[in-house]
């Protein structure tokens, strides 16, 4: 798992992110293009998000809930 921090250039205002993640050792292809539903959710979110995501992983953050 690799740590990393996400500094925002203006204030969320205390919005609720979504966080839609893809890890290769858990996401296995079926055939669909359905979109990942989200798997975890910060909220009050300000000017900074800290997150960890596993070995070769890749997120989306969005503050649209799905």
């Amino acid at each position: 798992p690799q740590g990393f921090e996400l500094n925002f250039e203006k204030s969320l205002g205390g919005k609720t992110l979504y966080r839609h993640l893809y890890d290769p050792t858990t996401c296995r292809a079926d055939g669909t293009t359905q979109i990942l539903p989200a798997d975890r959710a910060y909220k009050s979110v300000e000017d900074k998000l800290v997150d960890l995501l596993p070995s070769g992983g890749m997120a989306v953050y969005t503050t649209i809930k799905e």
